[in-house]
C-alpha cells in the first residue's frame, strides 16, 4: 500500500533529525540467519511504514517515555535479533535529540546491515542506507567542529598564558623601577646629608667700631 500524503511530512521530518551524541561502545549486531525472502511489495510498503510510524512516537514521546523505548528495542535485539529489529534499533540511536541516542554505534550498526543487502526489506534497506549516508556526513561534520573548538580554546589558552606572562613581566619592571627610584632617592638624601656636615663654617661679622665714638 502505497504511503498516505500525510505521512510525508513526517518521514521527512524524522529523517531530518538523524543527529549525533557522543557514543559509548557497544556490541554490534553478528547475524547468523539472513532475513526470510521477501514478501510482496505490499508488504514491504506495511512494514518500512510502520517502522517510521515507530520512529515518529519515539521522537514525539517524553524522555521517559523515548528511554523506555529505547530500551525495548535493545531488549528486543538481544531476544529476537532480527536484522529488523537491529534496523529499529541502529535508527532510533541515530535520532538526535533522543534520550539514549547514540550515533556512532547507530553507523556501525547499519554499515553492518547496508553490506548484507538481503537481510532486509528493499524499503527497510533504502532507509538504512540514507540515514547511514547522513551519519557518515554529520560525523565528519561534527569531528570538523570539535577539531576547531580545541584549536579555539588551545589558542585561547595560550594567548591567556602569554597575557600572564606579560602581566607578571610588567609588574616586575614596575617594581624594579620603584625599587631602583627608592635607591636613588636614598642616596641623594645622603649627599645632601653629607654635603651639610662638611661645609665651612663662617664666623659671625664683628661689628665695627665708630672711631668718633668715646
Amino acid at each position: 500500500m502505497p504511503f498516505a500524503r500525510s505521512q510525508v511530512p513526517s518521514l521527512v521530518l524524522l529523517l531530518s533529525l538523524v543527529g549525533l551524541l557522543a557514543g559509548c561502545g557497544l556490541n554490534l549486531p553478528q547475524f547468523t540467519h539472513p532475513a526470510a525472502k521477501a514478501p510482496p511489495a505490499i508488504a514491504d510498503s506495511e512494514t518500512t511504514r510502520a517502522l517510521l510510524n515507530w520512529l515518529e512516537q519515539l521522537r514525539t514521546a517524553t524522555p521517559a517515555g523515548q528511554a523506555e523505548r529505547v530500551t525495548a528495542a535493545r531488549v528486543a535485539i538481544e531476544t529476537q535479533g532480527t536484522p529488523s529489529l537491529h534496523l529499529r534499533y541502529a535508527l532510533a540511536l541515530a535520532m538526535n535529540g533522543v534520550v539514549g541516542a547514540d550515533p556512532v554505534t547507530a553507523q556501525k550498526q547499519l554499515a553492518i546491515l547496508v553490506a548484507r543487502p538481503e537481510w532486509l526489506l528493499p524499503g527497510e534497506y533504502s532507509l538504512a542506507q540514507w540515514v547511514l549516508r547522513e551519519l557518515d556526513a554529520r560525523l565528519v561534520l561534527l569531528a570538523e567542529t570539535q577539531r576547531l573548538q580545541q584549536e579555539v580554546t588551545t589558542r585561547e589558552r595560550e594567548r591567556n598564558t602569554a597575557l600572564g606572562r606579560r602581566l607578571l613581566q610588567e609588574v616586575e619592571e614596575n617594581n624594579r623601577l620603584h625599587r631602583a627610584l627608592d635607591d636613588a632617592q636614598q642616596k641623594l638624601e645622603a649627599i645632601m646629608q653629607l654635603e651639610r656636615s662638611t661645609a665651612p663654617t663662617v664666623p659671625a661679622p664683628r661689628p665695627t667700631r665708630n672711631p668718633s665714638s668715646p
